[in-house]
């Protein structure tokens, strides 16, 4: 009998924290290397089919990039307010 370890959301919150500073900092200091992975990504995950069905494509990326610079500062922003929280509990 295998007896899973039960994971709360207290214990996801310091990984949730980092993964919120790293996507911020690559967000507003290193917007091209983030756009290489995202079309590494996008490789694995198709949304042709989707498109296909709907019979138009969607390219948010250039409207990412323009707001890059807001998107970071509210993912800073978040990431600070998990802080926050996680060592106020």
């Amino acid at each position: 009998m295998v007896v899973m370890a039960q994971v709360t959301f207290k214990d996801m919150m310091p990984w949730l924290i980092m993964a919120n500073v790293i996507i911020s900092i690559l967000l507003l200091g290193l917007p091209d290397l983030l756009m290489k992975i995202n079309d590494k990504v996008a490789k694995w995950i198709s949304t042709e089919k989707i498109d296909k069905a709907l019979n138009r494509e969607r390219n948010i990326d250039l409207a990412i990039i323009k707001v890059r610079k807001t998107i970071g500062y509210i993912s800073v922003l978040v990431a600070l307010a998990l802080a926050f929280t996680y060592f106020r509990m």
